[in-house]
């Protein structure tokens, strides 16, 4: 582990991606806190310049080069922070359309990455379609949304803010707020950090704990689920056609794996779980494969079996790898392309 000072300038700087797992609660916006960093980037309050820890785990990088990190703990931290930076961006669109650019491709998108890895925030999935649409200038799909309110407070707030006093607010909220922040590598396990930082009695961080532990042995995991499907992320739920109780769904299976190796970067598939996410698992799907053995040798087997045939092309096997993976007490079947 290791600790170190940044300020949101430094943390977000480069091809970078941070994602809020399932366990992360979503964004609560609470006046007081908003106040705060409001205070400490307008009024230059430097008692409230401190915001806080952030703790990431470290994934790797993506084979665009995009580093990607798993969002332990300081969701609600950076939201804040964020969401302030979008109403100071938008307030400046109409005077200096070349600052808010600056702003939005330093703290938001990654502009020159592949689509799966444009946006350096993936928040957690209830707050995700406002964020984004904030992000991306759109008008937000949900006005009840807690980022909304919080960013309709800060855009209430700047609205008589002058040019100069809106490029002073992003300079002071850019390198002048501080996090602490401790970057965990892969082979760390975060629970005791997570669960320390967690505030005690509160019904989210009682149902993120819980949601934890059934993850917490498979980091890259819980990130792939969490950041969603995307170009080179799928899902499928089953392999297992409920109305007529057969195999049928391999189709699909096979279609997925053959779209990522037409693809210039591969993908990864994961089969167990739904297109919201929620991982349903493949073990019920056992017997179906095979009555006799009932196990996930002869699933990965059947699977192995069924893209060598139907994928068009010499070798098959040597374009895909197939793995056992473990999450909320299901199996989960990767595929990766």
């Amino acid at each position: 582990m290791r600790a170190s000072e940044t300020s949101p300038e430094n943390f977000f700087s480069g091809n970078c991606q941070f994602v809020s797992p399932s366990f992360q609660r979503p964004y609560s916006w609470i006046r007081g806190a908003c106040a705060r960093v409001f205070d400490a980037v307008v009024r230059n309050d430097a008692s409230l310049a401190y915001q806080g820890s952030i703790v990431s785990m470290d994934l790797g990088k993506s084979p665009h080069g995009c580093s990607k990190s798993l969002l332990i703990d300081g969701t609600q931290r950076l939201m804040t922070v964020l969401i302030l930076l979008l109403a100071l961006r938008d307030a400046l669109k109409a005077v200096n359309k070349d600052s808010a650019s600056k702003i939005t491709e330093n703290f938001f998108i990654n502009s020159k990455s592949h689509e799966a890895h444009h946006f350096k925030n993936i928040v957690p999935k209830k707050n995700r379609p406002t964020f984004e649409s904030l992000v991306n200038e759109e008008s937000a799909p949900s006005p009840a949304c807690p980022v909304l309110r919080a960013y309709k407070y800060y855009e209430e707030k700047l609205q008589e803010a002058s040019e100069a006093s809106l490029q002073r607010y992003v300079a002071r909220l850019a390198r002048e707020l501080t996090f602490i922040h401790l970057a965990l590598d892969r082979d760390e396990d975060p629970y005791p950090i997570f669960k320390l930082l967690s505030t005690p009695g509160e019904p989210f961080t009682n149902k993120g704990l819980s949601e934890y532990t059934r993850f917490a042995s498979d980091p890259e995991l819980m990130a792939l689920i969490a950041g969603g499907e995307s170009q080179d992320v799928e899902f499928k739920e089953s392999v297992v056609n409920r109305d007529r109780q057969d195999l049928s769904g391999t189709s699909a299976v096979t279609r997925s794996v053959a779209g990522f190796m037409n693809s210039f970067a591969g993908g990864t598939l994961l089969i167990g779980v739904r297109d919201d996410g929620t991982v349903r698992g493949i073990e019920h799907e056992y017997a179906i494969v095979d009555k006799g053995k009932k196990n996930w040798d002869s699933f990965s087997l059947y699977i192995s079996n069924i893209l060598r045939t139907r994928l068009s092309t010499h070798n098959a096997f040597l374009f895909f790898a197939i793995e056992p993976r473990t999450a909320m007490n299901h199996d989960v079947c990767i595929i990766y392309v």
